[in-house]
């Protein structure tokens, strides 16, 4: 509905189909304004927003995060993420399509200000940035450093109760093998058995699809 919406109005939209791949469009593709659920798989809306803020090249770009959470505490977290805004569900598209519209103009001043203020103070600037890379570079590696990986029978998500696709029998859970590059970009693969001699099937939580090994 929403892109439907934005297209009618003339906007180029760019689809994601979880939070892994929004951020690695955002990255990619430098959107002029980001609109994103809270509720995405495998990476949140609001930890989406946190790593866009931390990278160079998405920190200004204007976010919008869509909820449905109307406590108080869980909208100060989202701003405090650096939502740029929250919108609360029922949002009609008209609502978010002006939004986007005054958070863009917002962004498209403060972007033909910023080559006078780079003239007048480009060493403030030039520590600015280094300082963010540094920050960048340090949570990154402390998100790395604290991710577990390995093989484990207690996942940090539970594996789903499947069937086998050959013999339609419940399949039995053996272990999962946990990896990615950090806690925020971890990846699960449960491994399962057939009981009636079907063999060995992978199951991926990000995809959520089966595979026979």
């Amino acid at each position: 509905m929403y892109v439907e919406s934005m297209k009618l109005a003339n906007w180029a939209v760019v689809e994601a189909i979880d939070g892994p791949q929004a951020l690695a469009l955002a990255l990619a593709r430098r959107p002029d304004v980001i609109i994103a659920d809270t509720h995405l798989p495998g990476i949140s809306g609001r930890e989406l927003c946190n790593l866009l803020r931390v990278d160079l090249a998405t920190r200004a770009t204007p976010v919008v995060l869509i909820t449905s959470g109307t406590m108080a505490g869980e909208l100060e977290r989202l701003r405090a993420a650096g939502a740029s805004a929250v919108m609360l569900k029922p949002c009609l598209p008209e609502t978010l399509l002006s939004e986007s519209v005054r958070l863009l103009e917002v962004s498209r001043a403060a972007r033909e200000s910023w080559p006078a203020n780079a003239e007048t103070r480009p060493g403030a600037l030039t520590d600015a940035q280094r300082r963010l890379d540094e920050e960048q570079l340090r949570a990154r590696r402390m998100m790395s450093r604290t991710h577990r990986r390995g093989e484990t029978d207690v996942p940090p998500s539970s594996p789903p109760e499947l069937i086998c696709p050959e013999c339609d029998r419940p399949l039995d859970y053996k272990s999962s093998q946990v990896g990615g590059v950090s806690v925020r970009h971890a990846e699960q693969w449960d491994y399962f058995l057939c009981g009636s001699g079907c063999g060995t099937f992978q199951y991926r939580q990000r995809t959520r699809k089966l595979r026979k090994m």
